[in-house]
């Protein structure tokens, strides 16, 4: 994960919960916005994280698309970004 988004995007969603980061993924095992049997908000959040690194000039071109979600049945919600070095 470039270093951009992990010096901003990762403790700004920290304030959320747990956030486990890879270099091409993010993942909230208990985000608060997702659950079994709730109605899914990951478009939210994803629309938040897009919104926050587009902001950036480091971060402007990485796009965020959901990947897994905890209301549909997985077992944790993950976003998956796409970045440009």
């Amino acid at each position: 994960m470039p270093v951009a988004l992990r010096r901003t995007l990762v403790p700004a969603l920290e304030a959320l919960g747990k956030v486990d980061a890879t270099d091409t993924q993010l993942t909230l095992p208990d985000s608060p916005f997702c659950g079994t049997g709730k109605i899914p908000c990951c478009e939210f959040l994803t629309g938040f994280m897009q919104g926050f690194l587009e902001a950036g000039p480091l971060t402007h071109d990485t796009r965020v698309q959901k990947a897994e979600c905890r209301a549909k049945g997985d077992s944790s919600c993950t976003y998956r970004f796409d970045y440009e070095l």
